[in-house]
């Protein structure tokens, strides 16, 4: 287990969390200008990393 891969993806993920939640939060990290398909590329994201994390 990679402490640093979990860690980092738990980041992302609550990011991903409160730009599903608040959409205006995207301006603040956008991969797209639509807030829906960056709230989901991050909390898909952060769900990839969790799982390197532990695998590795």
């Amino acid at each position: 287990m990679n402490t640093l891969y979990v860690a980092i993806g738990l980041i992302v993920l609550v990011m991903g969390i409160i730009t599903y939640y608040n959409p205006r939060a995207v301006r603040y990290i956008s991969f797209s200008r639509r807030p829906h398909v960056t709230s989901v590329m991050t909390l898909v994201l952060g769900v990839f990393m969790i799982v390197l994390g532990l695998v590795v």
